[in-house]
């Protein structure tokens, strides 16, 4: 199971399952208000891992990196991994 947490759900592991597509791709649609936002995706309940597919990143108080994602006008984005 991959989840995606972050500072939009209070980095809640368990709030937003991805689900993988036919193509291998593992991926959730979250409606955000416009702003900067930084996530990470949890495998299995256990590992934090960056997105592998956005090199937009900043260091956390863990010594590890958050991945951000910056949304404009539009209400939603689409986070992805693989």
């Amino acid at each position: 199971m991959v989840t995606v947490a972050g500072d939009f759900n209070e980095w809640n592991p368990t709030a937003r399952p991805l689900k993988r597509d036919a193509g291998g791709l593992w991926a959730v649609r979250i409606r955000l208000a416009p702003g900067s936002y930084q996530y990470k995706f949890v495998v299995n309940g256990e590992r934090w891992e960056e997105d592998p597919l956005n090199l937009h990143r900043v260091m956390n108080e863990h010594g590890t990196h958050n991945s951000i994602r910056k949304v404009g006008a539009a209400p939603e984005d689409l986070v992805q991994s693989t």
